[in-house]
């Protein structure tokens, strides 16, 4: 499968639909459970959420992602909460998860 959008392509309007990216692994978080990864492609960024409770297995192979792996990613776009967005991204207004 092929992606439908870039990583610096998502926005507002995009939220609810169901996207497939694809990229590099530029950073991988683990806050008690949940996994964010920022994805990048050449023309932006875009965060990724892998939460245990809405895919166990999904999230056990996010578990083994380390930075400049190269993954595809498909899930449903949703907007960041407020105070959790960063102004100087566009598409950190979005996250895939």
């Amino acid at each position: 499968m092929k992606r439908t959008h870039n990583c610096g392509q998502l926005r507002k309007s995009d939220v609810g639909n169901k996207v497939t990216l694809c990229g590099w692994v530029d950073r991988r978080r683990d806050l008690g459970g949940v996994i964010f990864v920022d994805l990048r492609d050449k023309y932006g960024k875009t965060q990724v959420v892998f939460d245990p409770t809405r895919s166990a297995d999904v999230h056990k192979i996010a578990d083994t992602l380390r930075n400049e792996f190269v993954i595809q990613a498909t899930g449903q776009v949703q907007s960041r909460p407020d105070g959790k967005r960063q102004a100087f991204h566009r598409s950190h207004r979005c996250e895939n998860r």
